[in-house]
């Protein structure tokens, strides 16, 4: 028998090989001096993710979706296996600097009230990522998805769930924390059942936040430790604009979960024919304002306009009509929400 282990970290990849033996090797140090279990759950990489992983280091439990099943479903294939007293859901393209996890299980330990944290992630040259996040509300999802954002409305709700780049974050309690490295208790993850599979990709990790605040964990960024530095996108730039639909269908599941039946059903009309509309407007645009922001010497920002207008295009010829016609189940959590009852653990 070993020593007992005190957390375990489940690192996702999909076609992200190199990047994902980076974040395994980083985890020993900064979980140290805590023993540590660590899985590595592959979405059916074609990379060759998981006979690298298995030649290269032995010691981590590697799971085979066997298929792209998404960051939900994925990770949850995870939880059967998990030891200890926390469990780190790391994406594969963060790496986690020395002693990183370790200080935020020690802000565990310390802090019995808190049941979801973060800690302080940065970009590869060093300059700080957002963290944390606040619950996104139909206007802020209007303001930054719709043509009603050009008219200034919802900014204010939109810049309260998305705050700026680059601002500090201080330690202590926010709404929800980034799922790129998001540390949670493993009894409060059983008692949540992990993260919903509902969701394909994206607000998953704002969904795991909002169920544990409702059964009274609290939910930290840890900004005064080791930082982890994320990449971001690295999996989703492979996507070739195929993560918009799960990210508008995720805003529209999330909504469900908070709004009044016709409170919702205003919003879904808005949102779907606002979307669409942007979408053509952002597609038509792009060949001009990509023009005077190359002239202007902005290159950086003529190539992102020209990224935005094929991730458009691709939306509105592959996915528009799924969009459309979408309509997310409600959950079980939000059920008992709406009627006034506690989820059960």
């Amino acid at each position: 028998m070993g020593p007992a282990v005190d957390l375990t970290v489940v690192v996702l990849s999909w076609n992200t090989r190199d990047l994902t033996l980076a974040a395994l090797r980083a985890v020993p140090t900064a979980c140290a001096p805590f023993h540590v279990r660590t899985i590595c759950v592959d979405n059916a990489s074609g990379d060759g993710t998981v006979g690298a992983v298995r030649h290269a280091l032995p010691d981590v439990v590697v799971v085979e979706a066997g298929e792209n099943v998404g960051y939900a479903r994925g990770n949850d294939l995870a939880l059967p296996l998990v030891e200890g007293r926390a469990i780190v859901f790391l994406n594969s393209d963060a790496e986690p600097g020395a002693g990183a996890l370790a200080h935020v299980l020690r802000y565990l330990d310390a802090h019995a009230k808190v049941g979801v944290a973060c800690p302080r992630l940065v970009f590869p040259d060093g300059a700080p990522q957002r963290a944390a996040w606040g619950f996104p509300t139909a206007m802020a999802l209007l303001h930054q998805f719709t043509p009603v954002g050009w008219s200034g409305v919802g900014r204010r709700d939109a810049r309260r769930s998305r705050p700026e780049r680059g601002a500090d974050e201080r330690t202590g309690a926010v709404e929800a924390v980034s799922g790129a490295c998001l540390v949670i208790r493993r009894e409060l993850c059983a008692r949540l059942r992990g993260f919903d599979p509902g969701y394909p990709f994206y607000f998953e990790d704002v969904d795991l936040c909002a169920r544990a605040w409702a059964v009274g964990a609290e939910v930290h960024v840890v900004a005064d430790g080791p930082a982890v530095v994320h990449h971001g996108g690295a999996s989703s730039a492979l996507a070739e604009g195929a993560t918009r639909l799960p990210l508008l269908t995720g805003a529209l599941r999330f909504q469900r979960g908070r709004l009044s039946p016709g409170r919702y059903a205003a919003f879904t009309l808005a949102f779907k024919t606002g979307v669409v509309a942007r979408s053509l407007v952002e597609l038509l645009r792009a060949p001009l304002y990509a023009t005077v922001r190359r002239l202007r010497g902005r290159r950086e920002r003529a190539e992102r306009t020209w990224r935005t207008a094929r991730e458009r295009a691709h939306f509105l010829e592959r996915d528009v009509l799924r969009f459309l016609r979408a309509e997310p189940p409600i959950g079980a959590f939000s059920a008992r929400r709406r009627e006034g009852r506690r989820p059960e653990p």
